[in-house]
């Protein structure tokens, strides 16, 4: 599932930054579906109870690519996710 979340007014001065939603849209097209697959893949996969996602994934050459810090650890990394297998890789590994 993906979920575009748009809101108005002051963001909150804690980290991460908080706001009230004043829309949450799930969407559950097909391509939207394939990216919340592997993204739940790579979550499951590394066993990451906290996430924070950095900046908007990139979508190109059927893989899905975001900054994230592992909040357990404090590390920043980069990963690519393939579409299809669901197969990672992060920074350069």
């Amino acid at each position: 599932m993906k979920v575009n979340i748009e809101y108005t007014g002051p963001l909150a001065d804690g980290f991460p930054l908080e706001a009230q939603a004043d829309t949450v849209s799930i969407l559950n097209d097909e391509e939207s579906k394939k990216e919340s697959e592997a993204l739940l893949a790579f979550i499951e996969g590394e066993q990451l109870p906290r996430l924070l996602m950095l900046g908007q994934p990139l979508v190109r050459d059927n893989q899905i690519g975001f900054l994230f810090t592992n909040m357990e650890n404090g590390k920043m990394s980069e990963v690519k996710i393939d579409l299809d297998s669901h197969e990672y890789t992060i920074g350069g590994e």
